[in-house]
């Protein structure tokens, strides 16, 4: 099949739904399939005309990068994607992002070529501001009318997103849950000597963070729990790990404030091999999200056996509670969050079980394997019953 990947952003840009799309295209190539994606050539904060190719093959897949226009925060229109998407005899069109301008480009171009577009929603339902509660409620509104009825299917991440799709008159025919990946690269162990000797971790129980830190990321609240933790484990130690979208300065006041400054660092983001040793030499992964649908951290967490500590807002909290992988904590309460971490810096055996669980949980339930396969089956159905078997809204 010739399939399009549509995305806001794609590799080297980092971030979740960056690394999903360039899995599952890379994937997708390895099994014979011929994969364009189209993006932005562009990166989080915006910035355009990147030292990036307009055109180029990464692993096998081809890699189409527009200029884009009227950029608000991480929407930003690319309409270069036009002439792509129609003269390219597309199978299948694969748009990532809910209300993104893109994919409603890309639907139309679908519609009036009667090529199945799929819309995959990595999130997008929450609204910590009160423009975006106006932006999200006022394309809400229009998507009940008509906007997401111009997809063929819909793919989500959990049963929360699949009901919020629902109360948007889907069909609940055209919503499959596919949950994504931990890279294959994670479930290989690595040595973690060098990184530990180059980052000053000697002697440390390292409590990581890994993802880009956003306000809903909450990582100024790992800080805080902090606080609470070195008094009874002083040799804790929090790393930082990603791409910083304005928390850092905050962060570093607030570890002043509190005293525990010498006990954290931000080493920016890592990719590859240092990304793995990253997550190899800690005791456990924490995330303290307001809001996230389904943080690829904790995958590659899992898939190398380290405890979950996080939130039960994340798209992985019923699994991992129901699989011990991890502690779960109400959003925003500090005093749960260091006594979760307590406890898993105190008990090596508690620590240990719960290391083995997670590991399991990621070979039986997160490998690319599996979610390829649902992704090809989707595909093939949509192919083979046509256009208009599975049209969205009802």
């Amino acid at each position: 099949m010739k399939i399009a990947q549509v995305v806001p952003y794609y590799s080297p840009v980092i971030g979740g739904v960056e690394a999903i799309c360039q899995s599952i295209s890379e994937e997708l190539v390895r099994r014979g399939h011929e994969v364009h994606v189209l993006t932005a050539n562009r990166d989080h904060k915006g910035a355009t005309r990147r030292h990036m190719e307009c055109q180029e093959i990464i692993n096998g897949v081809h890699v189409f990068r527009f200029r884009s226009y009227a950029s608000i925060g991480h929407h930003a229109l690319f309409p270069g994607i036009l002439s792509v998407l129609r003269a390219g005899n597309y199978d299948i069109i694969h748009c990532h992002g809910y209300r993104q301008p893109q994919s409603e480009i890309s639907a139309l171009v679908g519609q009036w070529l009667s090529t199945p577009t799929i819309l995959h929603i990595h999130g997008g339902f929450y609204a910590n501001t009160i423009g975006k509660k106006i932006y999200y409620g006022l394309f809400d509104q229009l998507a009940r009318i008509k906007i997401l009825s111009r997809f063929n299917h819909y793919i989500t991440l959990s049963k929360v997103d699949k009901q919020r799709l629902l109360e948007l008159n889907i069909k609940p025919r055209a919503i499959s849950i596919i949950g994504n990946a931990a890279d294959p690269s994670a479930f290989i162990k690595v040595d973690t000597s060098d990184f530990i000797k180059k980052y000053g971790l000697e002697g440390k129980s390292v409590i990581l963070y890994l993802g880009i830190m956003r306000k809903h990321k909450r990582p100024d609240l790992l800080v805080e729990a902090l606080s609470k933790i070195v008094k009874s484990v002083p040799e804790a130690f929090l790393l930082l790990v990603g791409p910083d979208e304005g928390e850092w300065a905050m962060m570093e006041r607030l570890g002043h404030e509190l005293g525990v400054s010498s006990h954290f660092r931000w080493i920016g983001p890592l990719q590859g091999p240092e990304k793995h040793a990253a997550i190899e030499c800690a005791a456990f992964l924490a995330l303290a999200s307001d809001e996230d649908p389904y943080p690829i951290a904790v995958l590659e967490a899992l898939a190398h056996g380290k405890p979950i500590l996080t939130t039960h807002v994340i798209g992985q909290a019923e699994i991992i509670t129901q699989s011990r992988a991890g502690l779960v904590v109400a959003p925003g309460d500090v005093e749960a969050l260091a006594d979760a971490a307590l406890k898993l810096l105190r008990d090596d055996k508690l620590r240990a079980e719960i290391s083995e669980n997670a590991r399991h949980l990621a070979l039986k339930s997160f490998s690319i394997d599996s979610m390829i396969n649902e992704m090809e089956d989707l595909y093939m159905q949509l192919e083979k019953f046509g256009f208009r078997s599975s049209m969205g809204a009802g």
